[in-house]
């Protein structure tokens, strides 16, 4: 199962990820070689919740690597052109995965290990 240890600063999704097997501890190489054929069968790519630090100000802060890749435009030009309507989108599309979307795909996966084990 996946867990993670942070969340972003900028978009608050979980970073950090690791995969924790605290309750197969007895059957890990069994696990491992489950958990690889399902990701063959549901591809789950989490590139993008790496840890990655960024400066805000003078503070240091963790973030993924979406928000690190895309820098927040903010300026007052920016700011009043969306409080007029003519610029709707603020950030750009981050593709990190949710908290839901891990959560289901844990869910999927502890399914599988219950029918093939």
């Amino acid at each position: 199962m996946y867990k993670w240890r942070n969340k972003c600063y900028q978009c608050g999704r979980p970073i950090f990820l690791y995969f924790d097997m605290y309750e197969y501890h007895n059957e890990e190489e069994e696990i491992i070689h489950k958990f690889n054929e399902f990701k063959k069968i549901l591809p789950f790519s989490l590139y993008h919740n790496d840890i990655c630090y960024k400066f805000y100000g003078l503070k240091l802060t963790k973030v993924c690597y979406s928000c690190y890749e895309n820098k927040l435009l903010y300026s007052p030009k920016v700011q009043m052109l969306r409080e007029i309507g003519q610029r709707v989108k603020f950030m750009h599309k981050s593709y990190t995965k949710t908290e839901q979307e891990i959560k289901n795909w844990n869910r999927l996966f502890m399914r599988y290990l219950k029918n093939n084990v």
